[in-house]
């Protein structure tokens, strides 16, 4: 009995045993140290035969610190190993010119993508800068070099505590200054380009002179410049000279154009406002259809329409005076030539 009871305890206590340890593996994320191993393995055998793609993917695979059951034994290799074809894979692609494409590996990754990947950060933020010196006015790289090393700026602890990697801050502030560098030039070409006056295929002077007001915000909106004010002071500049010219609608549809730019909604009421007066002074003159524009542009469509009907059917009514009038005139020749035959002249 006493024999059968210890039996017991020790099936107990067995059971206990297996029931804690598949706990511990059923909760791991992740794989035992004996299947990265086998990762390990395909790696090396890989990267031998030239698949880099195979091995890099095999490489990442096995280089988690622990496993399921405990330290990983080739961490530190695999580790390497991701790192080398990843600096590897950068440099080809880099000859290829393929700085940045940010796709899946295995789907022809830029180099920034192949450092990033490989834990070659310091190397990564290199090729990061490299490109936006390839592209120093293209804004969406601009955008993206950006994003991308304020996000350092954000993980700086955690990387030095998880990869030993100190983030270089060196980076935001150049990019502050090519920023603001890029938003002065956009403003001077501006200003040249403006003083043209000419239309080709980019519009006229005023519609390339709004894209690059809008172009030199962007630039100076990246890190908060105070310069940003100078776009907003050209706009409601520009907005000002065409509001003073009272004989051409188009001049107050610029201005209104100018003024939004400048995000100035008091200025573009004061614009709809003369926009009535010069209206209604055309009406009185008999210069309808200059009232119709003006009317539209202070945002009185129901009156324009009214007053464009108008017009319409006064010009028909004209139209139709004037073909009675040649209908009358037609008749009365042929009567002529009629009399004229009779007489015999």
């Amino acid at each position: 009995m006493r024999q059968g009871y210890f039996k017991l305890l020790l099936l107990l206590a067995c059971v206990a045993f297996l029931c804690m340890t598949h706990t511990a593996y059923g909760d791991c994320v992740g794989y035992f140290n004996k299947e990265m191993r086998v990762f390990f393995d395909k790696a090396v055998s890989a990267e031998k035969r030239g698949e880099l793609t195979e091995a890099f993917e095999d490489y990442a695979k096995a280089r988690d610190e622990s496993g399921c059951d405990g330290k990983n034994p080739v961490s530190g290799d695999a580790k390497a190993g991701c790192m080398r074809i990843a600096k590897k894979m950068s440099d080809e692609e880099e000859k290829k010119g393929n700085l940045y494409k940010s796709v899946e590996l295995d789907k022809g990754a830029g180099a920034f993508q192949w450092l990033e990947a490989g834990w070659n950060f310091a190397d990564a933020d290199r090729m990061m800068m490299k490109m936006i010196k390839r592209k120093p006015e293209d804004v969406e790289v601009f955008k993206i070099a950006v994003g991308h090393f304020r996000g350092r700026e954000e993980r700086s602890e955690d990387l030095q505590k998880s990869y030993g990697f100190k983030v270089d801050l060196s980076y935001l502030r150049e990019l502050e200054v090519t920023a603001s560098n890029n938003g002065d030039n956009v403003l001077n070409k501006e200003e040249k380009e403006f003083a043209k006056n000419v239309i080709d295929l980019g519009g006229s002077n005023v519609d390339r002179s709004l894209r690059q007001l809008s172009n030199a915000r962007q630039w100076f909106a990246f890190f908060k410049d105070a310069k940003e004010k100078k776009v907003i002071e050209r706009a409601e500049k520009r907005g000002d000279n065409f509001y003073a010219d009272d004989n051409q609608p188009q001049s107050l549809e610029e201005a209104i154009r100018y003024y939004e730019a400048a995000n100035d909604q008091g200025k573009i009421k004061k614009v709809k406002e003369k926009a009535v007066r010069l209206a209604e002074a055309a009406v009185k003159e008999g210069i309808l259809l200059r009232a119709v524009h003006y009317y539209n542009i202070a945002g009185n469509h129901d009156k324009a329409e009214k007053l464009e009907n108008s017009v319409q059917e006064r010009s028909m009514k004209q139209e139709k005076e004037m073909l009675k009038d040649e209908s009358q005139k037609k008749k009365f020749r042929k009567e002529q030539d009629d009399l004229e035959k009779e007489l015999g002249m």
